[in-house]
């Protein structure tokens, strides 16, 4: 008896609005008297599809935004570098100084110093920073010791090492920067080789927008020690936002290097207890993929999330191989970076004022499962015949 009584009043109500309705229409509805009533639902129903117009446009637009991106992350490395010629300079003796060399970026930066100063004809020292401010000064104070004509300071923060700046600036050796977001001041260095942040965030937004299908929802992990890092985390978020506006990024949390053998692991596997909406984890750079790895296996989301990271290093590499966990790579030719600092110094060398792209010559690539380089090699961006565009610009064989 309730149900058909509650019944009877939603037919009633429904009657009156119908004979409100007829009434308005009897008033004028219609014309310009109007009421707000009346005109109401129209208004709304206009803004509603203008709304979902200037969604739909805004989406179409993203998601054209993102295939240009894309195209543009996979594309074969090509040489955009300075075309002024720069002969090899005599018998200079340049140092790079490195943040750590048991590093495998510093490793492959010594590489591609090696065989710059071959074909230069130059002298190289290499020098280990042993990882700390310390070590970095004492690299520095080797080289005035040893007289060197410049410098490249391998991912060491210039202002991690204010007296030795000083000190290089006053025995006049130019300094050449790699990894570094720092601008030049006070003439302390000439300025920054390799890596632009807000590309290789671009690129992993725009994969995870695509890869995702929109429903991307992240843990990002931070590590705030080293500027070029902390860069990207800070162009990813807005980057995100504009190329995926319902992806999401659910946990943030920091992390430090230390970290990496003991700590790490352990902490992500809380967050993604946390958040088990979570599937994708942002990892700040390559060596913290391994840990994120294992974490992610021990709690048995191998199958449900990913991991994106920066760096185009060995094992990430390797994990794309397999098509274990992670699924993207941003890559940098770092090899390639030290060729970049090379001519920078010899045209400092040379008086010569240095071209605009003679800073950023070195490409970035997306690496992923379809495209990651065979087992053992690098991202070097080698078929733009990089040594070779140098050996034309130097006058060299």
């Amino acid at each position: 008896m309730k149900r058909i009584w509650e019944l009877g009043r939603v037919v009633m109500l429904v009657m009156a609005v119908l004979a409100a309705a007829i009434l308005v229409a009897a008033c004028g509805g219609g014309g310009s008297s109007s009421s707000p009533e009346s005109t109401a639902p129209a208004e709304s129903s206009a803004e509603s599809e203008s709304a979902e117009s200037e969604s739909s446009e805004s989406g179409s637009g993203a998601e054209a935004k993102v295939e240009k991106i894309l195209g543009e992350a996979y594309a074969p490395a090509k040489w955009e570098g300075p075309t002024e010629k720069d002969p090899a300079a005599k018998g200079k003796h340049v140092a790079l100084i490195m943040t750590l060399a048991a590093a495998e970026g510093e490793q492959l930066l010594q590489q591609g110093a090696e065989t710059a100063t071959k074909a230069l004809g130059w002298k190289s020292t290499y020098i280990d920073g042993k990882g700390t401010p310390q070590g970095y000064e004492a690299g520095i104070n080797q080289a005035i010791t040893e007289g060197v004509d410049g410098v490249v300071l391998g991912a060491v923060t210039p202002s991690l090492v204010p007296n030795g700046m000083k000190a290089l600036k006053a025995a006049g050796i130019p300094v050449v920067v790699q990894s570094n977001v720092e601008k030049p001041r006070e003439g302390l260095w000439l300025g920054n080789i390799g890596y632009n942040p807000r590309k290789e965030a671009e690129y992993l937004a725009a994969f995870m927008a695509k890869e995702s299908g929109g429903e991307a929802k992240i843990a990002l992990v931070e590590d705030k020690e080293f500027g070029i890092v902390a860069e990207r985390a800070k162009q990813f978020r807005p980057l995100l936002e504009e190329l995926c506006p319902s992806c999401e990024i659910i946990n943030e949390t920091e992390m430090q290097v230390t970290e990496l053998e003991t700590k790490l692991g352990p902490k992500m596997g809380g967050v993604l207890q946390a958040n088990p909406e979570v599937n994708y984890v942002y990892a700040p750079y390559d060596a913290a993929v391994p840990p994120i790895v294992a974490a992610i296996k021990q709690a048995g989301l191998q199958n449900s999330v990913k991991i994106v990271s920066y760096g185009g290093f060995k094992q990430s590499t390797e994990y794309l191989r397999k098509k274990e966990i992670q699924n993207a790579d941003v890559a940098n030719a770092t090899q390639w970076q030290a060729w970049e600092a090379y001519d920078v110094l010899n045209r400092t060398f040379n008086e010569q004022k240095v071209p605009s792209n003679a800073w950023a010559t070195d490409p970035i690539k997306l690496l992923t499962w379809e495209n990651a380089p065979p087992a053992g090699t690098y991202f070097e961006g080698d078929e733009a015949e990089f040594e070779q565009h140098y050996k034309e610009l130097w006058g060299v064989k």
